[in-house]
């Protein structure tokens, strides 16, 4: 799977691959691409409760939606 983060405005890409384990941190918008056959397990963690913790990011998504492996590979920063 490759995990697109926006840090500061600019887009970070990684690539992981098998037993690799991620983290996001708190409040930094993030969105997650699937390769074929891809299997992952998330855990997700945090305060519970009624509030919201899931927040739309256009720009995120304008600097993603139109990627496709190639481009993630290309623009991988680790």
């Amino acid at each position: 799977m490759a995990l697109a983060e926006l840090v500061d405005g600019a887009l970070k890409l990684r690539i992981l691959g098998p037993n690799e384990i991620c983290t996001t941190e708190p409040n930094v918008s993030h969105n997650g691409y699937m390769y074929r056959n891809s299997v992952i397990h998330t855990v997700k963690h945090g305060e519970a409760g009624d509030s919201a913790d899931w927040h739309s990011n256009p720009l995120l998504d304008e600097k993603t939606a139109h990627l496709d492996d190639l481009d993630i590979t290309r623009l991988e920063t680790r």
